[in-house]
């Protein structure tokens, strides 16, 4: 197992109630949040530490409400640009 250190930039945009998110790696659900920041200029930076076997994993963000789009940039792992597939 490896301690393995993600940050990833998560934007939304909704009108009316903040929505809410969760954030998984592989099939482990790591954080749920509510969007509570203005949509049109401010992101959240999720910094995330998790013990990873070597291989192949995914990080995943599940929208639990229908009416909001959330966005993901600026993935790293371990400070390197990745994608949402990543290898350990």
């Amino acid at each position: 197992m490896k301690l393995v250190k993600i940050t990833v930039d998560i934007s939304c945009a909704y009108i009316g109630n903040p929505p809410v998110y969760r954030v998984y790696v592989d099939s482990e659900l790591l954080t749920e949040r509510t969007f509570t920041w203005d949509s049109q200029t401010q992101y959240i930076k999720e910094h995330i530490q998790v013990n990873l076997s070597p291989g192949v994993h995914w990080l995943t963000l599940e929208q639990v409400d229908e009416t909001a789009v959330f966005t993901l940039s600026n993935m790293q792992v371990d400070g390197v640009a990745s994608a949402t597939k990543f290898y350990v």
